[in-house]
């Protein structure tokens, strides 16, 4: 025999052993679906920790958001008084309602 005829056996052999090793040693069904089970409990756990963790960030944006709002709203309400007070500002009309003013800012004029 020659060599190529000696490899073509050894390599039709090594094939069969190796296909009869795999219909023989194949995983069963209960087994992979096992493992599809325990990857998807997996990802789901990894979803719920994952959605909480969000959630719990939204929680304390929406309450940064409440705080920050009701500042403006304080600060709006403040502008709107000052700006009230500076529509009313008008000059002094006499010499006694301008040191009349300057008594209530704490100044005393002679």
């Amino acid at each position: 025999m020659s060599r190529k005829t000696i490899f073509f056996i050894v390599v039709g052999i090594l094939f069969l052993v190796l296909v009869s090793g795999f219909f023989k040693y194949r995983p069963d069904k209960t087994i992979i679906d096992k493992i599809i089970q325990d990857r998807i409990t997996e990802i789901n756990q990894q979803k719920d920790t994952e959605i909480n963790s969000l959630k719990s960030q939204m929680e304390l944006i929406n309450n940064q958001l409440v705080v920050s709002q009701r500042k403006y709203d304080l600060l709006k309400k403040k502008l709107g008084g000052l700006e009230q007070q500076a529509s009313n500002i008008h000059q002094p009309g006499s010499i006694n309602e301008t040191k009349e003013r300057f008594k209530s800012l704490g100044y005393n004029p002679k």
